[in-house]
């Protein structure tokens, strides 16, 4: 199982409408998952490699993209910022790996996770040193 099937199956479990993902770089991951009663899917990024072509194609493939918003930001960024959505089902955590950004970032989910909501995280362990420096 990977982890687009997982998030899937957490959301679909527990019907969720309120979808987080942190770390969406090209996509491929955030425009698959569909959330239930077109609720929202909300993806955070520095640095989105996702063309607007690519969002349009995957929109007309999975109609749960048409309403998605992205937040060109970090995450630290993005959970100060006040949105109308407070309460995740799900938050899928793929951001920068260092351990202390992986930390604050379920920290500030912690925050933002509903009763019934599920909190996944992705290799946050990083594999070598040089990812411990904070990008500049």
């Amino acid at each position: 199982m990977n982890r687009t099937q997982i998030i899937q199956n957490i959301l679909d479990r527990n019907n969720g409408e309120k979808y987080l993902e942190i770390g969406v770089k090209d996509g491929l991951n955030f425009l698959s998952i569909k959330v239930h009663n077109y609720g929202i899917k909300i993806g955070v990024d520095p640095q989105f490699q996702i063309s607007k072509k690519n969002i349009i194609l995957k929109s007309l493939i999975n109609k749960y993209n048409l309403n998605a918003q992205y937040y060109e930001t970090t995450s630290d960024e993005f959970f100060n910022i006040k949105i109308r959505t407070k309460l995740f089902d799900c938050i899928f955590i793929d951001g920068w790996h260092s351990y202390e950004q992986s930390l604050n970032d379920v920290i500030n989910s912690l925050d933002r996770i509903s009763e019934k909501g599920v909190i996944v995280l992705h290799d946050c362990y990083p594999p070598t040193s040089e990812y411990n420096k904070p990008e500049l």
